[in-house]
């Protein structure tokens, strides 16, 4: 219980380390903890460098693909690498693919992003990675307030209504700029009273978009906390231009 309300209780509104706070808002540490606790995912090992696959469900899978991406701080691609594993047991972990600390070595800054995307035999993905790493300083990541602005491109695919009455959004975002986009964060505002609405339920947000990718999101909420007019979504992030979604 004690850890329960340490995680979900703000130590102060902008600070995003719990994972709900007094208003209902999922914050960063909660989808931090979700990506982290996706039941099959490809690895990254700060203490050795190591790219490891884990599978903690029942299932086996054949033929998977991991993809490698490292790019430096400017969005530069300076190593890539596609790894076959024929085999991928059920309640497998530490799977290692490869130790990846000379393709670090070879980006020209000392931050870099690593993304790690695995797939099952039919292109499906499995689950996902982006880390961003000081490869000669740990956890120094200073240089991240050097990123230039990415102003992203988001639209709304469409909308439904839900069984339980909620009704679901689904947005795509893409960063068509050449550097990172880190940390963006989606929010959707009442017209009505212009503060968010909440609670909200999104499938991921805090992400990570390098350049060229793209990610669909779904938000889900009640339409009585509209109180009776529309609602508009929000783009901020780390260095990513504010900007209202149609």
């Amino acid at each position: 219980n004690g850890l329960l309300m340490w995680m979900s209780q703000s130590s102060w509104p902008s600070f995003m380390w719990q994972t709900y706070d007094y208003y209902l808002d999922t914050n960063g540490g909660y989808f931090g903890t979700k990506a982290g606790n996706q039941p099959t995912q490809p690895v990254w090992d700060p203490r050795n460098d190591n790219i490891t696959l884990c599978n903690f469900t029942t299932r086996p899978y054949t033929d998977v693909t991991t993809t490698l991406t490292v790019y430096d701080l400017n969005g530069g691609v300076v190593a890539a690498e596609t790894y076959n594993t024929p085999s991928l047991a059920s309640n497998a972990y530490g799977v290692r693919l490869d130790t990846i600390t000379a393709k670090l070595a070879e980006s020209p800054t000392d931050m870099v992003f690593i993304k790690l995307v695995l797939k099952d035999s039919r292109g499906e993905v499995l689950g996902e990675n982006i880390y961003w790493h000081n490869k000669t300083t740990y956890l120094a990541n200073q240089a991240l307030t050097t990123l230039a602005d990415a102003d992203l491109t988001a639209s709304v695919l469409g909308q439904r209504v839900l069984e339980n009455g909620n009704v679901e959004y689904t947005i795509t975002v893409k960063n068509d700029t050449a550097v990172p986009a880190v940390q963006t964060r989606i929010r959707t505002i009442s017209e009505v009273t212009g503060e968010d609405v909440l609670p909200a339920f999104y499938s991921d947000n805090y992400f990570t978009l390098m350049p060229g990718d793209t990610k669909v999101v779904t938000v889900e909420f009640n339409p009585k906390y509209l109180e009776g007019g529309g609602n508009r979504f929000t783009l901020s992030g780390w260095n990513t231009v504010a900007e209202t979604v149609a």
